[in-house]
């Protein structure tokens, strides 16, 4: 008989363990077809995947192709990335502006455009948002050109393109 109560025991342990997860099931389905912007149940959720569905207009750029405007000094780097990370690397003739500054370098990349040259946003590799909140700033101000180099210093680094230290402007 006290084997019999452990197995009852058991079986409603259990029975209650899959009564709970279909009550979150439920109550998370509905949640989520209520709520507005509601997630997606399938889809690509990496990384370039994200980006695609939350850029907003927001082109993005290979670090081949930004490193052949580095090289033709076709482009200004702008590094979102934080003063302090920006000094102990970034790439050569980058300006240091967080998404929060962008007003204060406005004309330095107004008479940039002006130039010709392509705005090129980057921080620190393709999980950090804070190019894409730069670039989205300067589209609010009507620079519609910034791109994002999505692989980030990160990137830069992998494929051998060069470094830069210190200098904050």
């Amino acid at each position: 008989m006290f084997g019999h109560n452990i197995g009852n025991r058991i079986n409603k342990g259990i029975v209650q363990g899959i009564l709970l997860v279909c009550i979150g099931l439920i109550s998370g389905f509905a949640c989520n077809t209520l709520r507005p912007g509601s997630l997606e149940w399938v889809g690509d959720w990496s990384p370039a995947g994200v980006y695609a569905r939350y850029s907003k207009g927001i082109e993005q750029i290979g670090v081949d192709e930004a490193y052949n405007l580095f090289l033709d000094e076709a482009a200004l780097f702008l590094d979102a990335r934080d003063p302090f990370d920006f000094e102990s690397g970034h790439i050569p003739g980058a300006i240091n502006v967080s998404p929060e500054q962008a007003e204060t370098k406005l004309e330095i990349i107004r008479a940039a455009v002006d130039s010709g040259k392509e705005i090129l946003a980057y921080c620190g590799d393709i999980d950090c948002h804070m190019s894409m909140d730069l670039a989205l700033a300067y589209k609010s101000f009507g620079i519609d050109k910034t791109r994002i180099v999505f692989e980030g210093l990160a990137g830069w680094l992998e494929t051998g393109c060069p470094l830069e230290e210190g200098i904050v402007q």
